[in-house]
């Protein structure tokens, strides 16, 4: 293959990557989160959302396709934080779903929706979770 047909297939790949379209919620990482204190390596969640947020849990059905920062998501059940409630209203009505990292556009697989838990409910989301992989939705 000639120099110029390489860098015309390079090109047209490029293009078809960044036309993608995904068909899931993006969300981004924001850490492992000890629910009787609220921490992660960024911040604090009942800090931050002063209560009022809800979290989402899923459950992975599949592997993602590609690694997360050149880790793998082995975790089975995550939590997606939002503000309001019912916010992974798409994820919920189908009941499953795929998330998507919102900087790089890797998948981080499909996933089962559980249960959405109000942040006020510290009690509860100790009892049943005590820590989660959790992400925020983008």
């Amino acid at each position: 293959m000639k120099e110029a047909e390489l860098r015309k297939l390079i090109k047209e790949e490029i293009k078809n990557v960044l036309n993608e379209k995904y068909d899931g919620d993006a969300v981004l990482p924001i850490g492992v989160t000890n629910f009787e204190t609220g921490d992660n390596k960024s911040f604090n969640i009942y800090d931050t959302w002063n209560n009022k947020g809800y979290i989402n849990v899923f459950k992975k059905l599949q592997p993602p396709q590609l690694s997360l920062d050149s880790t793998k998501l082995s975790d089975k059940l995550i939590g997606v934080i939002s503000s309001g409630r019912g916010s992974g209203k798409h994820t919920m009505s189908h009941s499953q779903g795929e998330f998507f990292h919102n900087d790089t556009g890797r998948s981080l697989g499909k996933w089962k929706y559980i249960e959405e838990i109000p942040l006020k409910d510290k009690k509860k989301l100790v009892q049943k979770y005590k820590k989660l992989r959790l992400f925020v939705y983008k």
